[in-house]
């Protein structure tokens, strides 16, 4: 039987599910932050000031920002999120302990 010399595993193959994964991670991310931010000065603030800080106008900002910063963040990470899955190399002796052959 052949033995398998430096068997590759991993790579190729899931290059795009996992640049898809990491584009998710970053708008999911982006968007905690972008809410976080918002929301965070609720409590410290007095009440007095809670229509000047969450205005009309503040509030279409932040509704602006929520699909332009994941753009943002995207492109600016774009070759991480483009970073292929790094394959890992095999001997033959792992190749079989891993029931790969």
């Amino acid at each position: 039987m052949h033995e398998p010399r430096g068997v590759v595993v991993g790579g190729g193959t899931m290059g795009r599910p996992a640049a898809a994964a990491r584009a998710v991670g970053v708008v999911a991310a982006t968007w905690l932050l972008l809410t976080g931010l918002f929301l965070l000065p609720v409590p410290l603030i007095p009440e007095s000031w809670g229509p000047v800080v969450h205005s009309p106008a503040t509030v279409g900002l932040w509704l602006l920002s929520l699909p332009v910063a994941p753009v943002l963040g995207c492109v600016a990470l774009r070759r991480w999120i483009a970073r292929p899955v790094t394959p890992q190399a095999l001997t033959a002796g792992e190749y079989r302990a891993r029931g790969l052959g």
